[in-house]
């Protein structure tokens, strides 16, 4: 769990009343909110808020989570960070769909027309005389099979 960070926004009375719940002293005391009193746990003492504020260390609220913390008893009551809760985050309903990919290739074809330059090994053509593989592509259709 993260550290709780303080505030520079000072907790009055009726901010304690407002966030918290439970309260714990500089004594080690623990008391509970009740209207605008604080009742200690173990005694059942009921005292007025405003004499409680100047003792009271820790503010928490009905989580248990800290709201107000004062550091040293002769410094103010301040908030927390998790006094006020972050503002929740906005989901997006609409999601624009996708770009289509492209129709055209990444790598550009040769559309020039030219007749490329290929070398083949003749033991992978499978034909076992360079004028048989010769005569085979000219029936095949090719226009013109250059002298090896």
């Amino acid at each position: 769990m993260a550290k709780v960070k303080l505030l520079e926004k000072k907790m009055t009375e009726k901010d304690v009343l407002e966030y918290g719940s439970s309260l714990r002293l500089f004594d080690g005391s623990t008391h509970v909110l009740i209207g605008k009193d604080c009742l200690h746990t173990h005694t059942k003492n009921k005292r007025p808020i405003s004499q409680c504020y100047s003792d009271i260390r820790n503010v928490k609220n009905v989580e248990g989570v800290i709201v107000g913390k004062r550091v040293s008893p002769h410094s103010s009551l301040l908030f927390t960070t998790e006094a006020f809760q972050p503002a929740r985050k906005v989901t997006q309903v609409y999601k624009a769909p996708k770009m289509p990919r492209r129709s055209t290739q990444v790598r550009p074809r040769n559309t020039s027309g030219r007749a490329k330059k290929v070398s083949v090994l003749l033991s992978e053509t499978g034909y076992a005389n360079v004028h048989q593989l010769k005569q085979v592509l000219l029936d095949a259709g090719a226009k013109k099979v250059p002298n090896i």
